[in-house]
């Protein structure tokens, strides 16, 4: 159902934080190495062609520009079944995803400038989401309700914190 096509084997460390998620919620992808820079041509477009997921997410970082390169030859080849879902690595590859020509339709989840991991975690789950969405499969609606349910634990509300000596108690990290 996703393809994950990232820019290089470098991507790859980031590529696991959004294939973690995709593995928790179950859902199909396939992963494969492509540089707009490196391969652009028949090469490229070829790769692109046979490309069958509903769903293409991107990574990268530097003038990350094959995001929308491939969502204009999908345009061109009038494939609108067919979206693609670019997940900047870097302020560059932000830019290159915005800055986009109008007719360019493609989305994003923005890029988290303090935390890139929080980048890779938003798209995948959105991503996760737009799968549901797509499929309407009821086991992936219950992994992400699951997901997110263990992510709130980590992060609990607390109505009153019981403060010692006026001041909040903080746990010291054991060495």
């Amino acid at each position: 159902m996703i393809t994950l096509i990232l820019g290089s084997p470098s991507d790859a460390k980031n590529g696991n934080v959004i294939l973690d998620i995709w593995r928790f919620l179950g859902l199909d992808y396939v992963v494969a190495y492509a540089s707009c820079h490196r391969h652009r041509g028949s090469k490229f477009d070829e790769f692109v062609l046979n490309l069958e997921s509903p769903i293409i997410a991107m990574h990268g970082g530097m003038a990350y520009a094959a995001a929308g390169d491939v969502a204009s030859l999908l345009r061109n080849l009038g494939r609108f079944g067919q979206i693609v879902v670019a997940i900047p690595g870097d302020i560059p590859a932000r830019s290159a995803i915005e800055e986009l020509p109008a007719g360019t339709a493609l989305l994003t989840s923005g890029l988290n400038t303090i935390s890139l991991k929080a980048t890779l975690q938003n798209a995948a789950l959105a991503i996760g989401q737009l799968a549901f969405m797509l499929s309407r499969n009821n086991e992936i609606r219950k992994k992400l309700e699951q997901f997110y349910i263990i992510f709130n634990v980590e992060k609990e509300l607390n109505p009153c914190i019981a403060l010692k000596d006026g001041l909040i108690p903080i746990e010291e990290k054991k060495s």
